[in-house]
Formats: C-alpha cells, sequence, structure tokens
C-alpha cells in the first residue's frame, strides 16, 4: 500500500491556546503583500508575523512557514501558475489574501 505524502496542516494556533479563524480589523490595515500577481517571490509586511501558509483553490496546504518579524518573501517558484490562498497570521489574528502566480 502507497502512503500519501503527509501534507503541512494549517491550522493556526496563536498564544494562549485558541484557535483564531477571523482576521482582526486593525491588521488589515497594517498588512501589505505584493506584488500580486507574482512571478515566483510575494513579499509580506505585518506587525508581529507568526506564520504564513499557501493553500490551493481545493482548500490543501502546501506550505507553511513560521516567521519572526514585520516581514518576509514567500518563494512560489516550485508551485504551477495559479490561484493560491495565502493565509498570514500575526498577534493579532488571521488574515488570507488571494494570490496570482503568472510567469
Amino acid at each position: 500500500m502507497l502512503q500519501k505524502e503527509a501534507l503541512p496542516t494549517c491550522a493556526f494556533n496563536i498564544r494562549g491556546g485558541g484557535f483564531v479563524i477571523l482576521s482582526a480589523d486593525n491588521m488589515e490595515e497594517h498588512l501589505k503583500v505584493f506584488p500580486n500577481p507574482t512571478a515566483s517571490v510575494l513579499h509580506v509586511e505585518a506587525q508581529d508575523l507568526l506564520r504564513i501558509a499557501v493553500s490551493n483553490s481545493m482548500g490543501q496546504c502546501l506550505m507553511v512557514q513560521d516567521v519572526i518579524g514585520n516581514n518576509t518573501d514567500i518563494d512560489l517558484s516550485h508551485f504551477e501558475n495559479g490561484m493560491y490562498l495565502l493565509h498570514i497570521t500575526t498577534q493579532n489574528g488571521v488574515a488570507t489574501r488571494q494570490i496570482h502566480l503568472m510567469r
């Protein structure tokens, strides 16, 4: 029997042990994701970043990257062209952005 490769989990655990599924309004104001569309590398800026996750249009989590700080670059060059969801977790909550990868 063949085993499928395990996909990373896209659960978002915030300090205090709770799970956040709605984004915080104040986080939305200070969140920057660019360029979009992108050919490969995406830049994310937000205060107190904790984790970035990428999922496809079917909801499968493709990548999870832990982050410390206020900005990071996400390399999407190994993904196929298409639409992806970027889940950005900060200490203030979780926001989701639709990203278009086009080469």
